[in-house]
């Protein structure tokens, strides 16, 4: 059969122009596939299969390409010291405390935050941008990517079938979760992490999808698929998108991309204001989100930013503990419980070791300034991002958060040093 229609492209001259099209468009297809289970890893197997896999593609990556990975290493080698002093510290915490409460999360952190991504870079760089497209940039590529994330969203919500079949073949609990709930008002989406990390990011890239304005108003449709994206995952993801808006503000966001983009918001709500069953329910998440943020700066009561900044900081009782911990999770305890990443490091391992996350952080964020320069969108958000995330909740785990912000970071890091050195790997 295949023989058959290659003779039938043949004669109608068409086989070169179908091969030369496949030479440029499955390997992009394939990337992009590649990125978004990378970065999101949808819940349709366990996530120790994610990290599992991962390693083994890396170890036969750093085998046949070791120049590339060395070269990579040396580039990185502060942010990977710092990564592995943070691996040996939580492993030896919990040693200590006879189980496992953190240092697995470390060590897939670290893996597939600063290890990993050399091989996504090298793939992008020798197959994409050298081969097929040498204008392109990985940021681009990641947008798109996180793009099609915000439009499966939409797609839950609006589509109950889909949804009901994702059910069925996704491994996560959430579902099972919202079933005891009068109604399911978040967790749309084919992501792992959809109520803290998968929403920020989209909101980060709903963030990206302003400053594209410039380039083309078809951007709108993006922001607007991310936005509600945002708003039935992770209230935290307008952060970054007020964020923008204050950023375009100072700098002058013209009067007819506000009207369309006030337009195109306005539509696409109203849209799914009657599409979707119990609307009033649907909107009252999203909503409260507003009213939260409202009262905490006017009055100090503001809902989720109260209980973060006053029920959830929770000191430990005495000098040992604040020095080295209690080798627990305050998460979803009964009492005593606690959503701030600090404060579940400094009650984890003390004041040490949460010290060494802030350090960590603060290099990373040095880093990048002195690398893309301070006038660079990225580095803004991507310190924003790090110590803020961490805030709300534990940054440095197996999210799409930690994956996506680290693989940009080292994509950058690795890249721009290369190319002022001008070092060239095969």
């Amino acid at each position: 059969m295949y023989l058959y229609w290659y003779q039938v492209l043949k004669v109608l001259k068409l086989n070169k122009l179908f091969f030369s099209l496949g030479d440029i468009y499955f390997p992009k297809l394939f990337f992009f596939i590649f990125l978004y289970v990378y970065i999101f890893q949808p819940p349709v197997v366990n996530k120790l299969f994610y990290a599992a896999f991962g390693f083994m593609i890396f170890l036969l990556f750093f085998v046949s390409k070791m120049n590339y990975s060395f070269l990579y290493f040396r580039r990185l080698k502060y942010e990977i010291t710092l990564g592995l002093l943070l691996v040996f510290f939580s492993g030896l915490r919990d040693f200590f405390s006879g189980e496992i409460v953190y240092s697995d999360r470390f060590v897939i952190w670290f893996l597939q935050s600063l290890i990993f991504p050399v091989y996504v870079i090298y793939i992008f760089e020798k197959h994409i941008k050298k081969k097929i497209c040498s204008s392109t940039d990985l940021l681009n590529f990641i947008y798109y990517v996180v793009a099609f994330a915000g439009f499966v969203t939409c797609l839950l919500i609006l589509i109950p079938a889909f949804d009901r079949f994702y059910e069925t073949i996704q491994v996560d609990d959430y579902y099972e979760r919202y079933k005891s709930f009068e109604f399911r008002y978040r967790a749309y989406g084919i992501s792992e992490n959809l109520t803290f990390t998968y929403g920020y990011l989209l909101g980060l890239f709903a963030a990206l999808a302003l400053l594209k304005l410039k380039e083309s108003y078809l951007h709108i449709f993006i922001f607007s698929m991310l936005l509600v994206g945002v708003a039935f995952n992770a209230r935290i993801g307008f952060f970054p998108v007020i964020f923008m808006l204050i950023y375009l503000a100072t700098i002058g966001f013209r009067l007819k991309n506000l009207v369309l983009f006030s337009i195109f918001i306005f539509v696409l709500f109203s849209f799914l204001f009657r599409s979707v069953e119990s609307p009033e329910e649907l909107f009252y998440w999203p909503l409260m989100f507003f009213y939260e943020l409202i009262g905490f700066f006017t009055s100090g009561d503001g809902g989720t930013a109260s209980t973060l900044l006053n029920d959830f900081i929770i000191i430990p009782s005495d000098v040992w503990q604040v020095l080295f911990g209690k080798g627990i999770s305050l998460f979803g305890l009964e009492s005593g419980s606690s959503d701030v990443g600090y404060i579940l490091l400094l009650n984890y391992a003390g004041v040490f070791f949460a010290f060494l996350v802030v350090v960590f952080f603060t290099v990373c964020s040095v880093r990048l300034y002195f690398t893309l320069g301070l006038r660079n969108w990225y580095f803004w958000f991507f310190t924003f991002s790090i110590f803020f995330l961490n805030t709300k909740g534990f940054l440095l785990a197996a999210t799409p958060g930690a994956r996506l912000l680290f693989l940009l970071y080292c994509y950058f890091i690795f890249t721009t040093l290369r190319v002022k050195n001008n070092v060239q790997v095969n």
